[in-house]
Order: structure tokens, then C-alpha cells, then sequence
């Protein structure tokens, strides 16, 4: 399986695994958190090819970038209408602490097809340990 692909299911696998799991009922009607989650499930299982373009820094460097879902430790907001690579998006925020580590992650929804197109998290590990990543994602059919 290619690169991309494993990395991009890695990301879904917690977002899509989340929900099993039982959920404080505020957390788990968070709609900006069901919006997120949404987009990477319509993203796996909608059948569309994508390239992921992926760059990373600091700690974030060799390791996978998560969304986590909603839960315990993770807040999630809608932030803003932007457009990115000429696509109309809603952009929204997750932010996840779970003890010293915290990952700070705004991802853009297609407005049209409801898919990611482009995730920017900046991740604190503690101990000094700081990194940022960026995906972005282009479709074809």
C-alpha cells in the first residue's frame, strides 16, 4: 500500500475508532467534532484518489499526525469560511491534551465535497519537544 495511503488511514483509523468508545454526551454532540470526523470518514470510504502532500518539522518529523475525535481531552471549534487552493472550505479546530502533550490542529472541509483538503497541527510533547505538520490533500476521481 503506498505511502500516502497508510499515512492517511492512520489518520482516519482514530477518528473513525473514537466514537466506539463511550463518550461523554456533551463531548460526543460537539458538532464541530462530528463535522471533522465526518469529513475523514466521507474521505476513506467515498471511493476518491488523492495525492498527500506532507511536510513536517521539529518533533513532528517521522510521526503520524492524529485526529482524535471527540473525548476526554479534546475541544473542537469551527473557526472560519476560507478558501484554500482556490476551494471554498469551513475550517475548523481541534485541540487535544492528553497529560504533558497537546496537539493543536486546524482542518479545512471542502464545502462543496465535504473531504479534507489541507490539516496544519502543532504539536507540544513536553520537555521541550515541539514540531508542526502540514498535509494537504488533492483529489481526482
Amino acid at each position: 500500500m503506498p505511502r500516502h495511503h497508510l499515512l492517511a488511514l492512520s489518520i482516519l483509523v482514530v477518528g473513525l475508532c473514537a466514537p466506539l468508545f463511550s463518550l461523554p454526551a456533551s463531548a460526543a454532540s460537539s458538532s464541530a467534532c462530528k463535522a471533522i470526523d465526518d469529513a475523514y470518514k466521507k474521505q476513506m470510504l467515498s471511493g476518491l484518489h488523492f495525492k498527500l502532500a506532507r511536510t513536517s518539522t521539529g518533533a513532528m518529523t517521522g510521526r503520524l499526525a492524529m485526529i482524535y475525535g471527540a473525548g476526554d481531552g479534546t475541544t473542537c471549534s469551527d473557526v472560519r469560511s476560507e478558501a484554500t487552493n482556490g476551494e471554498a472550505a469551513e475550517v475548523y479546530r481541534q485541540l487535544h491534551k492528553n497529560g504533558d502533550e497537546t496537539y493543536d490542529t486546524l482542518i479545512w472541509v471542502s464545502k462543496s465535497s465535504g473531504v479534507p483538503l489541507r490539516q496544519e497541527q502543532d504539536a507540544d510533547l513536553g520537555k521541550g519537544q515541539k514540531g508542526h505538520e502540514t498535509l494537504l490533500f488533492q483529489y481526482s476521481k
